[in-house]
């Protein structure tokens, strides 16, 4: 049995025209195993396996990747590898999946001609990236550690207070009800904290939060907070 034969491939897909289009691009690879997003165990089970499963991710099921802690646990399964897709990606977007643990993206458009190559590609423990994306990749993570290695965003008091409560998958209502202060007000913070990490997503902002383990908890040294 080769290794292809042994691969098990998942694959997290509401939408039913593209699931065919995945299953037919995938014939005489590989059978795709559909999941629901509350499957994660069945992949849990298996990660012991000579050969880890590959996952494909459908950003649409992803949804808003701050506030899905599902999905965000099945980026964080150690073991698999997982590919997301979608109609495009953002720099954003991008850096914040693949610190959250995905392991390469493609456009809906490429599917039919380069997903069996994708597949072999994160399977041998390598990323799928185009590389001008690599690149944009590359310098935003430059600016990225580069303010981390100062070892401050000079973050306020109150921009630390929602911080917090972004890595806790709060939308700017929540936070504002949980704060006591307007949604505009919320807004206007997240602006000045965008400017001040050079990101430009919530979900790169919860990602700043998030400790080796995968708790998504405040560090004291990135963020030291000062009172205004």
């Amino acid at each position: 049995m080769n290794s292809r034969q042994k691969r098990k491939i998942f694959l997290v897909e509401r939408n039913p025209l593209i699931a065919d289009v995945l299953q037919q691009a995938l014939k005489g690879y590989a059978a795709p195993v559909f999941l629901s997003e509350m499957d994660l165990p069945k992949v849990e089970g298996l990660e012991d396996n000579a050969c880890s499963p590959v996952i494909l991710l459908d950003q649409g099921t992803l949804g808003d990747v701050a506030r899905n802690s599902v999905c965000i646990s099945w980026l964080r399964l150690p073991s698999a590898r997982k590919i997301i897709l979608d109609q495009d990606f953002s720099t954003d977007q991008a850096f914040s999946l693949l610190l959250q643990g995905a392991h390469g993206f493609m456009r809906y458009c490429e599917v039919q001609r380069d997903i069996c190559k994708a597949i072999e590609t994160v399977s041998r423990k390598r990323l799928w990236l185009e590389a001008a994306r690599m690149e944009d990749i590359c310098l935003h993570l430059q600016r990225y550690w580069g303010s981390r290695k100062e070892g401050r965003f000079d973050f306020t008091l109150r921009q630390k207070q929602i911080m917090s409560l972004v890595a806790r998958h709060l939308s700017n209502k929540q936070i504002a009800a949980e704060l006591r202060i307007s949604e505009n007000t919320v807004k206007f913070h997240l602006g000045k904290m965008f400017e001040k990490t050079g990101i430009r997503t919530r979900e790169a902002l919860q990602s700043l939060t998030q400790t080796h383990n995968g708790d998504s908890r405040m560090s004291h040294e990135i963020f030291p907070s000062k009172v205004v």
